[in-house]
């Protein structure tokens, strides 16, 4: 009954890791198209390339290796079975296949923060360069994109820095506690901060789209524009 249920776990593991990894590669197809969508405008416009696209192309390129990274770890060790053991027993041997799965899982990790960070980044200079007429609001736009960037720089640090020795920050489950910061009240904590940054971006425009000369309905309109753009 034992090995049946390992068995089951390990296929219910590697079904979850299939779907996951087929997800993952839907929208980061539909991201490549969308991007160069824009830099084909972009060029055959002749407007330029400016900051928000460039910080939109690290974005893009940052989700693709991460992407890379998940699909690599799941090709050299596809058995999940041993992950529940290992996290709930501390005295778990490791084999190089599960070292190097978690390793590119870790990393993969870090390149998340990349993402998310340099999409806020390329939002906020779009909006710097469609509202460049207001000094206040560009001041505002600067004030977020200083907090982005502290942001990026702390959680990038941090998700690499967080274990002592080093080699801990990916195999956390042999990791002496007294070394290793809570990396489950990490991702929480960053969670929160990253959502509040969220709504004080979307919620950025909302003045500057109130004072345009438009028609209620029009505004309206404007403002969906710019909460569809940052989602």
């Amino acid at each position: 009954m034992a090995d049946y249920r390992s068995n089951e776990d390990a296929t219910t593991a590697s079904d979850n890791e299939t779907s996951t990894t087929a997800a993952g590669a839907t929208m980061i197809a539909f991201s490549v198209i969308v991007v160069t969508c824009r830099f084909y405008m972009r060029l055959k416009l002749k407007s330029g390339l400016k900051w928000d696209d460039w910080f939109i192309l690290i974005s893009l390129l940052s989700l693709i290796t991460a992407g890379v990274l998940v699909v690599a770890a799941s090709t050299v060790d596809p058995d999940f079975s041993w992950l529940e053991t290992s996290y709930s027993n501390p005295n778990y041997v490791y084999t190089p296949g599960n070292e190097t799965h978690l390793l590119l899982s870790w990393v993969s990790s870090i390149f998340y923060y990349c993402v998310v960070c340099a999409a806020k980044m390329s939002i906020l200079f779009m909006y710097k360069r469609i509202f460049s007429i207001s000094v206040v609001f560009r001041r505002q736009v600067y004030a977020v994109i200083a907090l982005v960037t502290m942001f990026w720089v702390a959680t990038v640090l941090a998700d690499i820095f967080n274990c002592i020795p080093f080699k801990y920050s990916w195999i956390n489950s042999t990791s002496p506690m007294p070394y290793c910061f809570d990396f489950n009240l990490f991702w929480f904590s960053t969670g929160i901060i990253e959502t509040v940054l969220d709504v004080v971006i979307i919620s950025l425009p909302v003045g500057m789209v109130a004072k345009l000369h438009l028609s209620m309905r029009k505004r309206i309109g404007l403002g969906g524009v710019f909460l569809l753009g940052a989602l």
